[in-house]
């Protein structure tokens, strides 16, 4: 599985020991480093998913900055995974559910609520393939 993350959206060490991605921190993605690896080395390999990076070319990476837990790494990988996913899916939803229940939304109102939701993404360090 290939993970990536928008290269645009910075990667920043907190002061309180997370790593936030994304400008502002009441919308970043917030991630707490598993045991082993600190806030520098987590940030360093989520800076590395700038590109496309399978999840073991990631555990080398981590392994090499001192990681101990790689199922704790594993987790924090995946969470970042199910943010994506569940961002993704829960806009076609909202569109199935007005399309059904709701008023009935134009093709270019369909359009721009999804355009809302790509810049929404980007916004919070997610990577977006439209």
């Amino acid at each position: 599985m290939t993970f990536v993350l928008d290269p645009a959206l910075p990667v920043l060490l907190r002061p309180d020991g997370a790593v936030q991605v994304g400008w502002d921190p009441r919308r970043a993605v917030l991630v707490r480093p598993p045991s082993g690896l600190s806030a520098a080395a987590m940030a360093t390999v989520l800076r590395a998913m700038a590109v496309p990076t399978e999840l073991t070319e990631l555990h080398r990476l981590a392994l090499r900055h001192g990681l101990e837990d790689e199922a704790g790494f594993d987790d924090v990988v995946y969470a970042l995974l199910a943010v994506m996913w569940v961002h993704n899916t829960l806009q076609w939803m909202v569109l199935r559910v007005i399309d059904s229940f709701g008023p009935a939304l134009s093709a270019a109102d369909k359009a721009t609520y999804l355009d809302e939701q790509v810049i929404a993404a980007k916004l919070t360090g997610l990577s977006v393939v439209t």
